[in-house]
């Protein structure tokens, strides 16, 4: 009895199979890599935000005691906490919150510093 060269179909069907689970695993990490690239992106433009809106306090921006919030763009707003400290100076916590169009939450970013002095 002779064979004929060439696969047979249950050969040819494991190996579609195999394929196919290779395939979904490669789908599942490029879009989760694309989500973390797209939180990534958003988390680095509220922290330098919120470093800027932190460098501005006391500077052109006067400090307020209290809370400040303000808006950025559609999707990004911002709130300033200041709190006076005994013997001069301020706590000054800068939060920025954007909204991730991906996964349609709200995600934010806080910064803290003291400021001493500065145009109140």
């Amino acid at each position: 009895m002779q064979r004929d060269s060439g696969f047979t179909l249950l050969e040819t069907l494991v190996a579609l199979a195999i394929f196919a689970v290779v395939a979904a695993a490669l789908q599942l990490g490029i879009a989760g890599a694309w989500r973390g690239a797209k939180i990534a992106e958003g988390q680095d433009f509220a922290i330098v935000t919120a470093q800027r809106l932190m460098a501005e306090i006391g500077v052109s921006r006067a400090v307020i005691i209290g809370r400040t919030t303000g808006e950025i763009d559609a999707r990004t707003t911002y709130a300033i906490m200041a709190q006076p400290i005994a013997g001069g100076g301020y706590w000054v916590d800068v939060t920025v919150r954007w909204s991730d169009r991906s996964r349609g939450q709200s995600r934010d970013v806080t910064l803290r510093t003291m400021k001493v002095g500065g145009r109140s």
